[in-house]
């Protein structure tokens, strides 16, 4: 007989095996016709059971797979931990112009971004192969700050003559105290407190500066003569070094500046100044300026839950080695963090400020592009005047050094 070549189903292939071999109907083989009439019943309860059993193996394999995804998930650590800034609190926004709110910096536009490119190259090979020879541009444009921004800001004599509540500052890691005296003088406007009063008290203590301008009376702000208004004022300069805690305490005591409001405090700060903060600050009282210049910059930051969200400025020192050298200590994921409780936050240079808030370029959060450098930051919650200042310093900043290189290019 002539074998239907038709390509069929598998049970259908089975229906026409049956009706296949015709010669035995023509011998009346009984036997063989009831061959026939239940083979196709067998074969169809076979299929039946075959894909019963590969639905169950399939079922199985999925619980399997899903219970192993559940594990791992529950295996991978919480990227909310606190490792680095708790992020735990109301969404920040602050009143613009106009009263409208905003959660964050507006975004750099592509023209401002590629000035931040031009002047600071953050794809330096320096900034990512070799930040220890301090070649990087961000390094050579930020190694040393002058916040010029901060005594423009507190020139403003409504900024003195409107506030009823104390100046505080604090200072962790107090070098020769220059940064301390000069930050009192300029949140109480009191003219007795001057550097070079405070360089002359030193005398001959050997205490470590970084040379940056602090120390140079021309930099302090100009209090003006006459009934100029004055504000109570703290500073806490706290060293965890105690013979440089002991030599600048001796010298606040011989200058008198303790009277002033000058604290020096010797202790040790690894993981969070919200016990200091709770211990020194009077309720209600913000911090008007918090310097963090320890080896501790990152654990300084990331456990101080209740401290920076009252801190109206901060500033710290960003590095590749001491306490940055963990993985995920990058710019991008503390910045971003900090944006999170307000601070929109800045390369800071001397005199001149570049945005990294909303301006996001890539190296930011490389683990490999780290290098030493100095951030400031504002709060856009409680000091939205001095986020306004330092956005005007970094406009200037950047449009001021483009003309420069386009003077430059033409001779």
């Amino acid at each position: 007989m002539r074998r239907n070549t038709a390509t069929i189903s598998p049970v259908a292939e089975h229906v026409y095996l049956v009706g296949e071999n015709n010669n035995a109907n023509d011998s009346g083989d009984t036997t063989n016709d009831h061959k026939k009439k239940t083979r196709p019943i067998v074969s169809l309860l076979r299929y039946c059971c075959e894909g019963a059993s590969i639905f169950i193996v399939a079922f199985l394999l999925a619980t399997v797979v899903h219970s192993g995804y559940t594990g791992l998930s529950k295996s991978i650590p919480n990227q909310d931990a606190p490792t680095a800034i708790s992020t735990r609190g109301a969404v920040s926004s602050s009143t613009a112009a106009g009263g409208a709110t905003t959660n964050t910096a507006p975004k750099c536009t592509d023209a401002q971004l590629s000035r931040i490119r031009e002047q600071l190259n953050p794809a330096h090979i320096d900034c990512g192969d070799a930040p220890w020879t301090q070649q990087c541009p961000i390094t050579t444009a930020t190694k040393c700050f002058l916040p010029t921004w901060l005594t423009s800001y507190y020139s403003k004599s409504g900024i003195i003559s409107t506030s009823s509540n104390s100046f505080v500052a604090i200072t962790v890691g107090c070098n020769a105290g220059y940064d301390s005296v000069d930050l009192l003088r300029m949140g109480t406007f009191d003219p007795s407190v001057d550097v070079s009063a405070w360089k002359a008290a030193l005398g001959n203590a050997q205490l470590p500066t970084y040379g940056c301008g602090r120390e140079d009376p021309s930099h302090q702000i100009v209090v003006p003569a006459g009934n100029t208004p004055r504000r109570k004022g703290f500073v806490y300069c706290i060293e965890e070094n105690p013979a440089t805690a002991e030599a600048i305490n001796k010298t606040s005591a011989t200058a008198d500046y303790y009277s002033k409001g000058l604290r020096v405090v010797n202790q040790v700060v690894t993981k969070s100044l919200d016990a200091f903060f709770e211990a020194n600050i009077p309720a209600g009282d913000n911090i008007q300026v918090l310097e963090v210049n320890n080896g501790n910059e990152f654990e300084t930051l990331g456990w101080s839950k209740r401290t920076l969200p009252c801190t109206e400025y901060l500033s710290y020192m960003f590095d590749w080695k001491g306490s940055w050298s963990g993985y995920g200590r990058n710019t991008k994921l503390v910045t971003t963090k900090l944006d999170g409780k307000g601070f929109t936050c800045y390369w800071a240079g001397m005199g001149k400020l570049w945005r990294i808030t909303s301006c996001p370029f890539k190296e930011y959060g490389s683990e490999s592009h780290k290098y030493w450098s100095h951030i400031a930051c504002a709060n856009r919650n409680i000091a939205p005047l001095l986020v306004e200042e330092m956005e005007r310093i970094f406009n200037k900043t950047i449009h001021r050094d483009e003309n420069q290189l386009r003077i430059e290019n033409k001779k």
